[in-house]
């Protein structure tokens, strides 16, 4: 029994944790259908509604699973001696940004449910690449395509800048920079770790 629970211990805490937000939402009052409904249908909108939105979601979800599971099947100390901490790193991002986008965490879930400045989730942000890029500048440039990462960040910044209105632009030129900078992002991080693997497996 013990064996059989560590063997799908991962299965089990998904059940856990999807029937825990169930029961949670239930005891606000809030409908099992509203939480299972595709959105669109339950608004009556067209099936387009939101498809740049769920294609970014789509980017970050694969982003951070490649780079998370390429973490795990590099070979220590072989090539690349910071690899596998520098693919988590990474993957912990791009989970957090997806969440982000999916929740509408700093747009919504901040200010108006705990009442948190929308401030706060950009400076969080702001620190953590900061520290990213601190920790493994050295891995960066020795890549030959980490162009590709500074144009992405390049594109990040200014969709940030104009969604905080510091400069002009409008929802459709923010919105566009990070539909940019984010499919720039994913292409630099995905090649990446398809080309370390294929070098750690030779």
């Amino acid at each position: 029994m013990k064996d059989n629970l560590r063997r799908h211990k991962w299965l089990y805490l998904s059940w856990v944790l999807i029937f825990s937000v169930i029961l949670i939402f239930a005891a606000s009052g809030v409908r099992m259908t509203k939480l299972s409904m595709d959105p669109l249908a339950q608004l009556g909108q067209p099936f387009y509604l939101g498809m740049i939105s769920n294609l970014g979601i789509l980017l970050w979800m694969a982003t951070a699973s490649v780079t998370l599971f390429s973490s795990f099947h590099l070979k220590p100390g072989v090539a690349h001696p910071q690899g596998t901490s520098f693919l988590r790193w990474v993957a912990i991002l791009s989970l957090m940004l997806m969440c982000d986008d999916l929740l509408m965490l700093h747009e919504q879930v901040f200010p108006e449910y705990l009442h948190l400045p929308e401030i706060l989730v950009y400076v969080f942000y702001l620190v953590y690449t900061s520290l990213f890029f601190l920790k493994f500048w050295r891995l960066i440039l020795s890549q030959a395509n980490y162009k590709f990462l500074i144009l992405a960040f390049f594109f990040f910044g200014m969709s940030i800048i104009i969604d905080l209105d510091m400069f002009p632009g409008g929802i459709d030129i923010e919105d566009s920079f990070k539909i940019l900078g984010l499919t720039t992002y994913a292409y630099y991080f995905i090649t990446l770790s398809s080309n370390w693997l294929k070098e750690n497996h030779r």
